[in-house]
């Protein structure tokens, strides 16, 4: 939400200037901290999703065991998703 406040004139002639702070919400708001929690997990998982699949086939598995280990990942990170979400 952007609101106008009357001053001097700017450069381009315009009277009034744009403010792009919104009036309602603290500018010390720490209510996206939760964010940079994520950033360690995601750091961890990007450099290990690759090694996942080599192991298993080095261990003798196939291209199908790779599928199923891949789709055992995604679904077990949406219910844990889910979970963390609600506590």
């Amino acid at each position: 939400m952007k609101r106008r406040v009357k001053g001097k004139f700017s450069k381009s002639g315009n009277r009034s200037k744009e403010l792009s702070a919104d009036p309602e919400r603290p500018s010390n708001d720490k209510s996206t901290g939760w964010f940079y929690s994520i950033v360690p997990h995601k750091v961890a998982t990007g450099g290990i999703s690759p090694l996942v699949p080599l192991l298993a086939i080095k261990s003798g598995g196939t291209p199908s065991d790779v599928g199923v280990i891949s789709a055992v990942g995604s679904i077990s990170s949406m219910i844990g998703g889910l979970f963390w979400a609600v506590s």
